[in-house]
């Protein structure tokens, strides 16, 4: 998600990686060179692929799509000179001529169509597909054979690109920034593996040599790049920190100029004289929750899953795990994103009475003992950490935490392996509540890792989505936060507060959070 992360949104997903995910240039570099991180190694760099924060972040600076999202969450023209719409069904969009894929293939509507029909076709497997099925014809693209491998929907015209939606959607317009929406260069759909390893973008930077897994990526200015938003630096070097690795020993030894340190060196570093002159910290709309298994029999109960979160103080959490960088969620959806309604969640609260007193009620087998799954970071280890010494102090529940890296951890969970509850994270793909609900919680949804299949839930999203006016729609979208808030398949548990240090190589007035908190990369400039 993109924030995915925005929106990345942040991923991030828009699946994020870990909130300690770090940017920045280092001290020994030379002028208009920087030295980000990244917090995880991305899954993938495919746009319709990439569908959680670390990749996000690459795209965002290797591509340009139609629109893009300030800090204040609204949506701004990028390649996109106007989109139109008479019925909220069939939607118009021109797009600016003369932009050029870093191979020299030019930017057109065709390069939108052959990226949507590429992400949408179900052999590709593409984890950002699921935002195409409102397309008319998507259906047919879907299955081991599929009818189709185009969307019946797209029509490609020079620099008009005409939508045509299965069913009318107001909302269709805010979901148009994000990385999956992003064109794709012939070259790239036809060599995929090649094209991941060194992408064919269109943005302000371009790959310099191949990606070298696990360890870097390394980007440098694209001149000929004609967009808005271009970059302040000529080099960007990205190391990547998988597993348990963290930035901030290289940020101490002014190797990387942008990091969140770990739980154990916050306070430490937040009281040193000259690191607290730079540090950045903003509230965010990434969300951390605990995920619940509903497809195993054993958490189906909606008294457990009401009393686990009652059980929880989401206070003393933070105060454990992520000090002055958080504050509790009491809703689902962000009350700073159009449509969302601050403490939407009554079972948000910590009430250990009744969270006894459901519990007591409720088929959990007497002695059992939990496994909580996250994947591999020291800030998810000791977040979880506290979350099950909350379950175990006030219900009784014995736990045992799970660890795995993050790719393995990402399919463990979408195949329904983990055997109990396990960390989620969530930034907001484009700016409305309803994309903190239909992606996550609806049938079918690819972010839907729960096995939850909630009637009244789906009946009341199938309405939002046929409002008139997206006004109308996020209005009702709130409802079914309220049946969301009463089934708890989700345990919201913090929002996270975006917070940073930043090295003497950069200038402070450039240092910017989206509101899914993640670093503006294109917007940063040197000291």
């Amino acid at each position: 998600m993109r924030a995915k992360p925005l929106i990345a949104l942040a991923a991030a997903a828009v699946l994020t990686a870990s909130l300690a995910a770090c940017g920045g240039g280092g001290g020994e570099s030379a002028s208009g060179d920087m030295k980000f991180g990244l917090g995880a190694e991305p899954p993938s760099l495919i746009p319709p692929n990439t569908t959680e924060s670390e990749g996000s972040i690459i795209l965002s600076l290797t591509y340009a799509g139609l629109f893009d999202y300030n800090e204040k969450a609204e949506a701004e023209n990028l390649l996109a000179k106007s989109i139109e719409t008479k019925d909220n069904k069939t939607w118009t969009i021109e797009i600016e001529d003369g932009h050029k894929f870093h191979n020299g293939e030019p930017v057109d509507a065709e390069a939108f169509k052959r990226a949507w029909d590429w992400g949408a076709y179900a052999p590709n497997a593409a984890t950002g597909s699921y935002f195409f099925d409102r397309i008319k014809g998507f259906a047919d693209m879907q299955g081991k054979k599929p009818k189709a491998k185009e969307l019946a929907g797209l029509k490609a015209d020079g620099q008009t690109l005409t939508i045509e939606l299965d069913k009318p959607w107001a909302g269709f317009s805010t979901m148009l920034g994000y990385t999956a929406f992003l064109p794709m260069a012939e070259e790239c759909v036809k060599d995929t593996k090649a094209c991941n390893d060194k992408p064919i973008g269109n943005g302000p930077m371009k790959f310099d040599g191949k990606w070298k897994h696990k360890e870097s990526i390394s980007l440098v200015k694209n001149d000929k790049y004609k967009g808005p938003n271009k970059v302040k630096y000529d080099k960007a070097d990205f190391t990547i920190y998988d597993g348990d690795a963290n930035c901030w020993a290289d940020f101490e030894s002014e190797d990387i100029d942008i990091c969140s340190p770990p739980v154990e060196k916050w306070e430490g570093a937040k009281n040193d004289p000259d690191l607290k002159e730079r540090l950045i910290s903003e509230p965010s709309t990434s969300l951390t929750y605990l995920g619940m298994p509903v497809y195993d029999k054993a958490f189906q109960d909606k008294k457990l899953r009401q009393a686990f979160s009652l059980a929880i103080d989401r206070e003393k959490v933070i105060d454990i795990a992520t000090p002055g960088r958080a504050v509790p969620a009491t809703e689902f959806a962000p009350p700073s994103l159009p449509g969302g309604v601050e403490g939407a969640c009554e079972f948000c609260k910590f009430d250990a009475k009744e969270a006894k007193k459901l519990f007591e009620e409720s088929s959990w087998p007497k002695g059992k003992k939990m496994e909580i799954w996250y994947n591999a970071d020291p800030t998810n280890k000791a977040i979880f950490e506290a979350v099950g010494n909350q379950l175990k102090k006030n219900l009784g529940v014995e736990f045992e935490l799970v660890v795995k890296d993050w790719d393995p951890f990402l399919a463990a969970t979408d195949k329904h392996k983990a055997k109990g509850p396990f960390r989620m994270g969530w930034l907001p793909d484009y700016p409305l509540n309803e994309n903190y609900l239909k992606p996550i919680y609806g049938n079918g949804a690819a972010n839907n890792r729960f096995g939850y299949e909630g009637k009244d839930f789906n009946k009341k999203l199938a309405e939002a989505d046929a409002a008139k006016t997206l006004e109308e729609g996020m209005e009702i979208y709130a409802e079914a936060e309220k049946i969301l808030a009463e089934e708890m398949i989700g345990i919201p548990l913090s929002w996270a507060k975006s917070s940073s240090f930043y090295s003497e190589n950069i200038d402070p007035k450039s240092v910017k959070y989206f509101p899914v908190g993640q670093i503006q990369y294109d917007k940063l400039a040197p000291a």
